[in-house]
């Protein structure tokens, strides 16, 4: 499969349209090109999720444009100008409808901001893995926003990727109201998923292809009548599945269908995928920086425009013998939790490190008179504090990116006098990316707005 190419960042290749559709079929799209190529650089949202929380000695010391982080995360004062850290954001989801402090009840609260769903109605729901979240994820929200404006939408809604996830990792990403996503950990499949048929640096779209995809007709319109007929039968609980299943159907054709498929910028490119020898911890790394390298060139190459990547999950058996460290990361984040602090605070850098790669990624691909880290915001957090045993409030939240000018860099941002629900920190995403009409997300009662200070 081809898909239609960018020479360089503001002129489409026309001419290669023109011969592969032939001169007829092209010219109703000219005026459609001619204003995508007036169009500014696509803003883009990413979220990376560490597990077992985060240790305090990545907080930084100092005023709000005078500060430098703490001696875990000391690697990114090389990047600090690019970072925003907000320190005193609660899960206030849990703090004010408390429920087992576990891995499973809490964890679908993070990126949802909404209460968790006990099926089981408290029988043993400490260890249920039945929690489900009541609301949407930020990352599908924003998704399906982008995807409903056609002058934003893009080949793949959105990219759910993990490394090393496993238990717990399908409770964070939420296409609907208990409706969980389980992250692609396979970085070779995903790489195949994302770049087939891209041509860097330019090209023509394939002539076969267009012919093929104008004899095609959608799957499902071919059905619409005997689908109408079933859903007019069934149960609210039943209707919603065999939508949610119709719209997965929908998603697949749309990157099927020409007219949906993506521009590729001159900074395009398809990334190699690296092996992943070594130790526990180097595959971890490897795995990880795959999934970065993926993201980062696929939004280069604006085939989609969020994203979230999950490194491992609650339940983490990592162990970082690169570090000196024996045990696993979950295990030292209950076992002698005190005397353990210094490896939790090593493990903090190690993913610390992680975070300044992918800065450093987007920083490198070149967009506009900037790069594309400009354009785009990368959120790192946990699912509690790291300061704690499950700590929930005081969560660490790490901004890298300007998201196009929206949102204010080089800030250290501190409400520990009068903490944040992390509600607000996703209205701030929303209207980041240009959702100005969004003022609440998630658990309503709970919002104020968005994050003062940050948004331009």
């Amino acid at each position: 499969m081809s898909i239609l190419i960018k020479t360089d960042k503001n002129k489409w290749t026309r001419r290669a349209l023109i011969r592969g559709m032939g001169v007829g079929a092209a010219s109703a799209l000219l005026p459609v090109l001619e204003a995508d190529a007036q169009d500014s650089a696509p803003k883009r949202v990413i979220i990376m999720t560490t597990p077992n929380g985060i240790a305090p000695e990545v907080e930084p010391v100092g005023s709000q444009t005078n500060w430098q982080f703490g001696s875990a995360a000391s690697t990114l004062n090389d990047v600090r100008s690019d970072i925003t850290y907000l320190r005193g954001i609660d899960l206030k989801t849990y703090t004010t409808n408390r429920i087992p402090n576990d891995h499973p009840p809490v964890i679908h609260q993070l990126l949802t901001a909404s209460d968790s769903i006990d099926p089981m109605d408290g029988s043993n729901p400490a260890v249920s893995g039945t929690w489900l979240a009541s609301g949407q994820s930020i990352d599908q929200f924003l998704a399906d926003r982008l995807m409903a404006n056609p002058a934003t939408q893009t080949r793949f809604r959105s990219i759910v990727a993990g490394a090393d996830c496993g238990a717990f990792a399908w409770q964070q990403v939420y296409r609907q109201p208990q409706e969980p996503i389980f992250p692609e950990n396979n970085a070779g499949n995903l790489h195949a998923r994302i770049f087939e048929g891209v041509t860097p640096g330019g090209g023509q779209p394939d002539p076969a292809l267009i012919a093929e995809l104008a004899r095609r007709k959608s799957v499902v319109d071919s059905v619409q009548d005997e689908l109408n007929a079933v859903l007019s039968r069934v149960g609210s609980a039943d209707k919603q599945k065999i939508e949610s299943h119709i719209n997965a159907i929908r998603e697949i054709e749309q990157r099927l269908d020409f007219d949906q498929q993506s521009s590729a910028g001159a900074a395009c490119e398809v990334p190699n995928l690296r092996g992943t020898p070594g130790s526990q911890d180097d595959q971890h790394r490897l795995k990880g920086t795959n999934m970065m390298d993926i993201i980062a060139n696929a939004f280069a190459c604006d085939q989609t425009r969020v994203a979230t990547l999950q490194w491992a999950n609650g339940a983490s058996g990592i162990r970082f013998s690169s570090l000196g460290i024996d045990e696993g990361h979950h295990d030292l984040t209950h076992d002698n939790f005190g005397p353990n602090a210094g490896k939790r605070a090593q493990i903090a850098g190690w993913y610390a490190e992680r975070f300044k790669y992918f800065i450093e990624k987007l920083k490198s691909i070149p967009e506009g008179s900037g790069s594309v880290l400009d354009n785009t915001v990368i959120l790192w957090t946990s699912e509690h504090n790291g300061a704690q045993q499950h700590g929930r409030t005081n969560i660490p939240f790490f901004l890298a990116g300007g998201l196009g000018g929206a949102f204010n860099t080089g800030q250290f941002l501190d409400f520990s006098g009068n903490s944040l629900a992390h509600n607000d920190v996703y209205v701030s995403l929303a209207q980041g990316v240009g959702l100005s009409d969004v003022t609440s997300f998630g658990k309503a009662s709970l919002v104020r707005g968005p994050v003062p200070g940050l948004l331009a």
